[in-house]
């Protein structure tokens, strides 16, 4: 048994200074009394166990820029407890033998608890369900991207109104990306709005994923009529734009890609509001070397620094926990059927991450645990940090990625 002595807990909304107990992987006390091993904590911030439901770990066949061991390292470092994977490794998750494979590599690696996505292909559509058991949830690419894996708009309706799984997708029109190289925003649009037109059909769950404008976010807002219809949108469309592609080069291309800075103010005053579903990193590490070359990759990594982006919106009184939790905990947890993941209530798996509000720093190449080594946010710096992550009883010091005690199940 260990206490955690003097946290200010997370819980209903509110903070309250109380002691947390923890054994065999669980929670056995949230009050004010003390057994086994003591920790104080006084004046660190306890709350639930953080999700990043959309990461690209790489493995299997994608090993160079990620694996699952560097990625949950640096979810550990970034205070995440929960990630869910994409199936555009190598090679890509469409059939039930690819994810079970994939299944065995990330148990024998990861650091975290995690979840993984299947895909919807053009390949698969009429048999998709075969993996029903082993994934989280399935991807929908209507645009080609990183793996190439489309699925034609003439099968949407019939993935996403027969799907037992939440269903995440790509809201990109292939028509406009064929045409349009740069992949404008008007791709983005006419694919949510084709999506919204559809969630009348929708059996379990859809979800947008990295939304880049506040005008598609509008889209969504303006017209959901069922909370079956959620959306996300990720730290590098809040915090860079256009300009930033513009003067970086391949270290800022994305798919879809970073837009103007009225889209972008916009999009970041939606979270201010709270009117954001879902924040996700959407984690997707390219080397150095393939982010220079004369065709450079798509992606931006991202696991380990968006909470702290995100905290030092908090320290800066932008947004208040209550966002952040719902954002990062609250919402995706139901999204992916997940139930009380990382509540700190009694009896409850120990999922939790404790922060500092009051910790600075600042991102250097030094600070990173991805293995693609590099970060677009270099040179920022902020206040509150994730100090420890605990995952299944299992507490980690996020700095040190080191278990520092551990009470896991047995």
């Amino acid at each position: 048994m260990i206490t955690l002595k003097n946290l200010m807990v997370y819980k209903n909304g509110f903070l309250r200074k109380l002691n947390v107990g923890i054994e065999n992987g669980r929670i056995q006390f949230v009050e004010q009394r003390s057994e086994g091993e003591v920790v104080d904590c006084d004046g660190l911030i306890a709350l639930p166990g953080l999700i990043d439901m959309h990461v690209h770990f790489r493995e299997p066949g994608l090993e160079w820029k990620e694996d699952w061991r560097s990625g949950s390292k640096a979810a550990v470092h970034g205070g995440i407890t929960y990630v869910a994977d994409m199936p555009n490794t190598k090679p890509p998750v469409i059939y039930k033998e690819i994810l079970e494979k994939k299944v065995e590599i990330a148990k024998s690696k990861s650091l975290v608890n995690f979840g993984l996505y299947g895909a919807i292909t053009n390949e698969n559509v009429k048999s998709f369900s075969e993996m029903d058991e082993g994934v989280i949830g399935y991807k929908i690419f209507l645009a080609a991207s990183t793996g190439n894996l489309l699925l034609d708009e003439k099968y949407l309706a019939e993935a996403i109104s027969s799907s037992e799984k939440p269903v995440m997708i790509h809201p990109e029109s292939q028509k406009i990306v064929e045409k349009y190289l740069a992949r404008p925003i008007d791709a983005e649009i006419e694919a949510v709005k084709k999506v919204v037109s559809l969630q009348g059909i929708i059996k379990t769950r859809v979800h947008l994923c990295h939304i880049t404008s506040f005008t598609a976010a509008s889209i969504v807002l303006e017209q959901r009529e069922t909370n079956k219809l959620t959306f996300e949108t990720c730290p590098h469309y809040l915090f860079l734009n256009d300009r930033f592609r513009k003067e970086n080069g391949g270290f800022g291309k994305v798919n879809p890609p970073l837009r103007s800075e009225e889209e972008r103010k916009g999009l970041f005053n939606l979270v201010v509001k709270g009117k954001i579903d879902v924040l996700s990193s959407d984690h997707a590490p390219h080397t150095v070397e393939e982010k220079k070359s004369s065709s450079p990759h798509s992606g931006i990594p991202g696991v380990e620094t968006t909470v702290y982006l995100m905290l030092n919106l908090v320290k800066q009184k932008l947004i208040d926990f209550g966002t952040l939790v719902r954002m990062m905990n609250e919402i995706p947890r139901e999204i992916l059927g997940l139930n009380n993941y990382g509540e700190i209530i009694v009896g409850n798996k120990a999922n939790m991450t404790i922060v500092d509000l009051n910790r600075r720093w600042i991102i250097t190449k030094k600070f990173l645990q991805t293995k693609c080594g590099w970060s677009p946010y270099e040179g920022m710096e902020g206040y509150g940090m994730p100090v420890y992550t605990i995952v299944n009883g299992k507490i980690f010091d996020s700095q040190k990625v080191e278990v520092v005690y551990d009470e896991s199940e047995g």
